[in-house]
């Protein structure tokens, strides 16, 4: 800047030397040189002092810029630790999934708290691509947030529908387990009583351990179902096979295996307690038989005496 300076200097002064020679001694000539020169001169004193403050401005906006993209790597960086949460595999028993159903709401509490700082950063972040100079950093600037808001999505949607799935694999466990036991109480009571023939022992035995067979095979299921986010969609996947079915769809038709499970097994409990309830009644009348019998024996001996 300094070295165009001294040579516009040179180069006003030499024109005006020229103004005073034979060759331009011309009134109208003169008065042409000195309009140029004062135009020349003035846009070179604004130029002058615009280039100062486009400086400031251009510093101001490297510093916003700058202290931008340092809140948005935080922040991309908090997500990424927030992210692995998510790489948790699905408990395998009710002190695990009590554990996580906690940790999952630990999760979502902290999303919510940041909620209006994630809305602020993109808001700003869209600000400062739009004033930007279209180039690679505007690209990447548009990566990052798009990055950023997919990511913020899929996990709040991956929480919630993990959550959902504990929650639920809990309520049919549950069931399954309040199921199991009152068939093993049937069974030992049944064991514990006389005079039932082995063979029927053996049946009701065997509906029970059907009955146990259905709602481990229901419980292997559920245990084997986990949530996935594929392509922007919220799925459930079997981690056997890796099939995936979408969340609601899938939710659905859980619900709707569990009630045919409960029904085919509340079926075998009821056969269960039917032939049961025929053999305590057939005890308890037999007692009350042997009762009268040994009241009448008593009775006739006591006649004898007389």
């Amino acid at each position: 800047m300094e070295n165009c300076e001294v040579d516009f200097k040179s180069a006003v002064e030499n024109y005006q030397e020229l103004s005073n020679t034979s060759k331009y001694m011309l009134c109208i000539q003169d008065k042409i040189v000195d309009e140029k020169c004062d135009s020349l001169r003035q846009k070179w004193e604004a130029l002058a002092n615009c280039i100062p403050e486009r400086v400031e401005t251009l510093k101001g906006e490297l510093l916003s810029w700058n202290s931008f993209h340092d809140k948005l790597d935080a922040f991309l960086a908090w997500v990424e630790e927030m992210e692995g949460f998510t790489k948790i595999e699905k408990p395998r028993d009710e002190t695990e999934a009590v554990q996580q159903l906690k940790g999952l709401e630990e999760f979502q509490s902290n999303f919510r708290c940041r909620q209006d700082s994630f809305e602020s950063l993109v808001k700003e972040g869209r600000e400062v691509r739009l004033h930007a100079s279209m180039g690679e950093e505007a690209e990447r600037l548009g990566d990052k947030l798009t990055k950023l808001t997919d990511r913020w999505d899929e996990m709040l949607r991956w929480a919630a529908g993990r959550y959902q799935l504990l929650v639920l694999s809990r309520h049919y466990l549950d069931s399954s387990k309040h199921v199991v036991q009152y068939l093993e109480k049937i069974e030992e009571k049944l064991s514990s009583a006389k005079d039932i023939p082995p063979a029927v022992l053996e049946k009701i035995k065997e509906e029970s351990r059907k009955a146990k067979a259905k709602v481990d095979l229901w419980k292997q299921q559920c245990l084997d179902l986990d949530v996935v986010v594929k392509d922007g969609h919220l799925m459930l996947q079997q981690e056997s096979s890796g099939q995936a079915v979408a969340f609601d769809e899938k939710l659905g038709n859980l619900n709707m295996e569990w009630h045919t499970v409960i029904l085919d097994v509340e079926e075998k409990k009821k056969s269960i307690e039917k032939t049961a309830k025929k053999w305590w009644d057939f005890t308890r009348n037999k007692l009350k038989m042997i009762r009268w019998l040994k009241k009448k024996e008593g009775d006739a001996q006591m006649q004898k005496r007389d």
